[in-house]
């Protein structure tokens, strides 16, 4: 038990550096590929199914965005090469709406949304 609150700590502070973050880095900068840290390190020695529900759970309590919580699984599991981020945008009248997943080897494993494969990818890295 304990164990687990510690991981969901861990994950729950790596997110608002990055919400940290996204407020001050440019965002070619915000998604490009970074050096890994020492907390980073520590967080991938948690299992990343573990990690990757911890932050699906805080994505959809709408503490975090789409691209927030992409950005942090995308940086955990950045020694795969076969994990991608995208951006796309659904195209409709008057607006778009902007939506960000993981995908590895195709296969999304997070973000997925009832009319994702509506949206038109705009980044893919």
């Amino acid at each position: 038990m304990i164990k687990k609150i510690i991981d969901s700590s861990l994950v729950l502070i790596y997110l608002f550096s990055i919400k940290i973050e996204s407020k001050v880095i440019l965002f070619n900068k915000l998604i490009s590929d970074r050096k890994s840290t020492k907390f980073l390190e520590k967080l991938k020695k948690i299992n990343i199914q573990k990690s990757i529900r911890i932050i699906s759970f805080l994505y959809k309590t709408r503490l975090f965005s789409c691209l927030e919580c992409s950005i942090a699984i995308k940086r955990l599991m950045n020694d795969d090469k076969n994990v991608k981020l995208n951006i796309g945008f659904l195209p409709k009248k008057n607006t778009h709406q902007f939506h960000s997943w993981i995908t590895k080897s195709g296969e999304i494993i997070f973000g997925s949304i009832r009319d994702l494969n509506e949206h038109k990818i705009i980044i893919k890295k």
